[in-house]
């Protein structure tokens, strides 16, 4: 994650949430750059990542650099959503690899599913008061305003906050 898109992702937590003192889940935690970054700033993190290569990784870079105020959790995200106490979700979802970029529209999916399927589930069953997900510049908005079913906000084509 950069720098720059880890205050950014801070920033629109706090402004929105109006706290630190939150428990923050990164649904998909990659290597554990956006986790390292919100353990921070925030009271809790809970971090998903289904792949155990990843999982290794997590753990190393948690334990390099000290931190405590976490959970782990080696499973998918869409297995345990329901089970989680959580204020705030924050997804970086698979883009479909290097050639994202030839695509002139995409949605973003999640273990087979839509993320706006995700995000409604989600707020359906009041689960957090916040998602904010990654998107790449050719996301396709068309179909997300047509089904998303809450309110949300476009953050410098790089983040879309979702919130009731």
């Amino acid at each position: 994650m950069r720098h720059k898109d880890a205050n950014e992702l801070i920033k629109i937590i706090y402004n929105h949430m109006g706290s630190y003192d939150l428990i923050i889940t990164d649904g998909t935690g990659g290597i554990g750059g956006t986790s390292i970054y919100l353990m921070n700033k925030f009271k809790f993190v809970k971090t998903v990542e289904i792949s155990e290569f990843h999982q290794k990784i997590i753990e190393n870079n948690f334990k390099v650099y000290g931190f405590k105020n976490y959970k782990l959790y080696k499973n998918d995200y869409i297995s345990i959503m329901n089970r989680l106490k959580q204020d705030v979700v924050i997804f970086d979802p698979p883009w479909g690899g290097k050639d994202y970029n030839q695509q002139k529209y995409m949605n973003l999916y999640l273990g087979g599913i839509n993320m706006i399927c995700i995000i409604n589930d989600l707020f359906d069953k009041d689960k957090c008061k916040l998602v904010i997900f990654f998107i790449p510049f050719n996301y396709n908005l068309d179909t997300f305003k047509k089904n998303i079913k809450y309110k949300y906000k476009v953050i410098n084509n790089r983040f879309i906050k979702v919130y009731k």
